[in-house]
């Protein structure tokens, strides 16, 4: 009798806890769900704070009160997968930006890379990515522990997380079987095939896994200053077949994982992979002006022959009205004018009655003065070292038609000294 006991009140605790994992799991992808609603969308999508309050509230309950469960993968290879995440999300930036080089259509980044607009953008996708990978890796866990038809929910819950991830609002807009077939290529499918992609990481590897493989991407798409803008048919076909075919890779590396083959060495690789990814961030950062000190490439010779075309010159920003009014005559600054940058010397300071100062600029190789006098607020910074010849490939990629037009002498010679960053 004690032992039947036993037994059923153990098989009573088995059931409450299966019970408290179903509805922790439910709760993990009606928050998805949700999310999915073209209202709440818009109204995420109007602030970082409103999206940071709804998926921040949503783990920070999951961490305090939900209890933690086990998936499939091995805790031993787990970090193994890690590195294949990493890896997968690399090689995908990779693709995307060597077809956009060989297509020529590398845009400026639509996002703000200043230091505060990188922070929004973190904390508009990171929460995000880690409650939605979260309630997978749950779902798929507590399937494996509770569930009698086990692949068919790890099937179900892979299209639900898909389809949540689709621009639903986006369907009413569409107007023709063009732009619906479109929508299919570019939107829908690349986001289902995306999906697989991280069931196999996070069946495998945990939350973690599918994390890092969609933080790398999102995280480097909203801080590099250039992104390839790809025509809908490219951009669906890497969306498309590029995680069918890393899955198919992965479902052959699986395997050998579990007889230990090819783990040795995995983590210096997979922290070389993001060493070089985060600096070439750093470097784009510094070349588009993100940091104090930024690079400018000369492409005349008004400044000759202190500056020459190609080299490259290191701009340091004026950042409040005490350094205006530090500027002296003779100091080489960079400003604005127009739809170009100019490298010029400060020939005359002019303080009128109110104190208030404007700025007579001159190339030193130009023999008349530029014409207009120049204002405080159009001046960038100030050149505090030239670096000869580096920007010379820069140089070489621009026609001489390139070159603006606008800032001329008295014998119409162009004195303009355009920067490109």
């Amino acid at each position: 009798m004690k032992l039947q006991r036993r037994s059923a009140t153990k098989r009573e605790k088995i059931m409450l806890s299966d019970r408290k994992y179903r509805l922790v799991a439910l709760f993990l992808l009606a928050t998805a769900v949700c999310s999915a609603i073209p209202a709440v969308k818009q109204t995420m999508g109007a602030s970082p704070y409103n999206s940071l309050l709804y998926w921040g509230s949503a783990l920070s309950i999951f961490l305090i009160f939900c209890p933690r469960i086990h998936i499939f993968g091995q805790l031993r290879n787990q970090e193994a997968v890690n590195g294949y995440a990493i890896r997968g999300a690399v090689f995908y930036i990779l693709i995307c930006f060597f077809a956009g080089v060989i297509a020529q259509t590398l845009k400026g980044s639509p996002y703000d890379h200043s230091i505060p607009g990188i922070f929004y953008n973190v904390i508009a996708i990171f929460p995000a990515i880690m409650v939605r990978e979260i309630a997978r890796a749950y779902a798929f866990g507590t399937a494996w522990r509770t569930a009698k038809h086990r692949i068919a929910v790890v099937g179900a819950v892979t299209l639900l997380m898909a389809v949540t991830d689709i621009n639903l609002g986006k369907i009413a807009q569409l107007q023709s079987y063009k732009e619906i077939f479109i929508y299919l290529v570019r939107d829908v499918l690349p986001t289902f095939t995306e999906s697989a992609l991280l069931s196999m990481l996070v069946f495998y590897g945990g939350a973690k896994s599918g994390i890092l493989y969609l933080g790398i991407i999102e995280l480097f798409y909203k801080t590099f200053p250039f992104i390839p803008e790809l025509m809908w048919l490219i951009d669906g076909t890497i969306g498309i077949t590029y995680p069918v075919l890393y899955l198919m890779w992965l479902a052959e590396q699986l395997p050998q994982l579990k007889e230990g083959v090819g783990m040795q060495g995995s983590k210096k690789l997979d922290l070389g992979f993001l060493a070089a990814l985060f600096a070439s961030v750093l470097f784009a950062w510094f070349c588009v002006g993100v940091f104090r000190i930024y690079p400018s490439t000369i492409l005349t010779g008004s400044m000759e022959p202190m500056i020459r075309p190609g080299d490259v010159v290191l701009i340091r920003k004026l950042v409040d009205e005490q350094e205006i009014y530090e500027l002296a005559e003779g100091d080489i600054i960079n400003f604005k004018r127009q739809d170009f940058t100019v490298t010029h010397r400060i020939e005359e300071i002019i303080t009128d009655e109110a104190g208030n100062r404007t700025f007579r600029t001159k190339g030193d190789n130009n023999k008349s003065a530029d014409t207009e006098l120049l204002k405080p607020q159009d001046i960038k910074g100030t050149i505090i070292r030239v670096i000869p010849k580096v920007g010379l490939p820069i140089l070489l990629m621009h026609s001489q038609s390139d070159i603006p037009e606008g800032v001329v002498d008295q014998e119409g010679e162009v004195i303009v000294n355009e920067s490109s960053k």
